[in-house]
């Protein structure tokens, strides 16, 4: 073979191996888009059966959450806060939602809320700790949740023994 045939050879091999693998990767997310499709189908039925279980609404929100749609998440997750002001469960996704988001200063607001309506519930306080850990290593503007949670320390919101 020649010199540029081989070249062309080469040339045509990588732009086919590229053109494969395109391929793969949209065949692969047009997959995990109906899966996506078809498990928000399955929890809007689930709700529709039993619409006072804030449990289909959480888990629908955290699907939501994992495939990025912040927005909607959002919506649910206020909607398991109203129905159910008294689980935590929704303010701690609502939480990881809103830090999703970049929205800090909803965080704090959010978890000082929190901190005055289940200023017993240890929950509350592992999750602080859990989130202090977590945002060690941010930048100076994502180290205000820090300051807020110890704020509610210093307000007496918190209590540490």
């Amino acid at each position: 073979m020649n010199k540029k045939l081989a070249y062309s050879y080469v040339k045509i091999k990588m732009i086919l191996e590229n053109f494969l693998t395109t391929c793969y990767i949209r065949v692969q997310l047009n997959e995990k888009q109906k899966c996506f499709e078809q498990i928000l189908e399955l929890y809007d039925l689930t709700i529709q059966k039993y619409p006072s279980e804030n449990e289909f609404l959480h888990m629908k929100a955290t699907v939501l959450l994992n495939f990025n749609k912040l927005d909607e998440s959002l919506e649910l997750c206020d909607q398991i806060i109203s129905q159910s002001p008294q689980q935590l469960n929704g303010y701690i996704l609502k939480s990881k939602v809103l830090i999703q988001c970049g929205k800090l200063d909803e965080v704090i607001e959010l978890w000082r809320q929190c901190v005055q309506q289940f200023c017993e519930v240890p929950e509350v306080y592992r999750f602080l700790s859990l989130l202090q850990q977590n945002l060690f290593s941010y930048s100076i503007r994502e180290k205000k949740i820090l300051r807020g949670a110890s704020y509610s320390v210093q307000q007496g919101y918190i209590k540490v023994s």
